[in-house]
């Protein structure tokens, strides 16, 4: 009897060192995203001539088991019309977010947003011009080399669980976005 508990107390051990370990792991992960996460946003915003304004790596609030979000705050340097966040938007999805799911496997949401030029840095979340918050798996579904608004917009209509995109500023009465905000409630339609 002795040695049966003393196996069963050496496997419990076992165990919760084998637990403590991969949460270990998982949290050592999460600090090496976030001590890479400046350099990387950084390349990844210059071609479109944006600067960090603010970013994160936090845990999502409410989901189990823990699930970790990138957040990216992006400006330009100088005051830009609505046409240009509204031009900007795909094209910036689609280099920044897969590249961002790829480089941090264990991140399962990016919140990726446009602000305006000139919003302190001090200033936490104000209103975007332009955000798309989309998680891991509905990034997977979508045809990045190819994403247009009207391809993300669908997205938003028929998963809004795992897509969500919201605009301002007058974003959503250029041209652009209203084309596509109509082919995409008619993809929704006939999808």
């Amino acid at each position: 009897m002795v040695r049966r508990t003393l196996a069963i107390v050496g496997m419990i051990a076992v165990t919760g060192a084998a637990a403590c370990g991969s949460s270990s792991s998982h949290r050592s992960s999460i600090a090496q995203d976030r001590a890479t996460a400046p350099s990387t946003i950084a390349a990844l915003l210059a071609p479109f001539h944006l600067d960090i304004q603010r970013w994160s790596i936090e845990p999502r609030a409410g989901e189990q088991p823990t699930s970790y979000e990138l957040s990216i705050y992006s400006r330009p340097a100088s005051t830009q019309s609505p046409d240009i966040y509204a031009g900007r938007f795909a094209p910036l999805a689609a280099r920044v977010i897969p590249a961002a799911f790829a480089k941090y496997p264990d991140i399962g949401w990016i919140d990726l947003c446009q602000e305006r030029a000139g919003t302190p840095s001090s200033t936490w979340e104000p209103q975007p011009v332009t955000r798309i918050e989309i998680s891991r798996g509905a990034a997977r579904a979508i045809d990045w080399a190819h994403a247009t608004v009207a391809d993300l917009l669908t997205r938003n209509v028929t998963d809004d669980a795992n897509v969500q995109i919201e605009t301002h500023d007058n974003v959503a009465r250029t041209q652009l976005w209203k084309t596509a905000a109509a082919r995409a409630r008619s993809r929704a339609k006939k999808g």
